[in-house]
């Protein structure tokens, strides 16, 4: 599988579509192709509000976050690449990668 080459953040937004619906914005949707389609989940934190992802294609890793806890459901989604040595203490029971 080829990488997405994604920039080291993603911040998704929600918009009103024409039929007056809240739905996501093209960020957002591609945070979820990706999150979906392309990355293997790792492990989580912060009772699963964040959680880590690899891309399968190329090792990297990335943490999905929810930022705006205001919001039903945490509102838009947030993706950040995370360096590999960071891992340890951010999740400190992940079996090594």
């Amino acid at each position: 599988m080829e990488p997405m080459n994604l920039p080291d953040e993603l911040v998704g937004g929600w918009i009103v579509d024409p039929t007056g619906r809240l739905v996501g914005d093209e960020v957002e949707q591609l945070i979820w192709e990706a999150v979906r389609n392309h990355f293997t989940r790792v492990g989580e934190r912060d009772s699963g509000w964040i959680t880590l992802y690899q891309d399968s294609s190329n090792g990297s890793h990335w943490e999905l976050t929810f930022p705006q806890s205001e919001m039903h459901g945490g509102g838009p989604a947030k993706l950040t690449r995370i360096a590999a040595e960071n891992i340890p203490q951010l999740y400190p029971t992940l079996k090594p990668l």
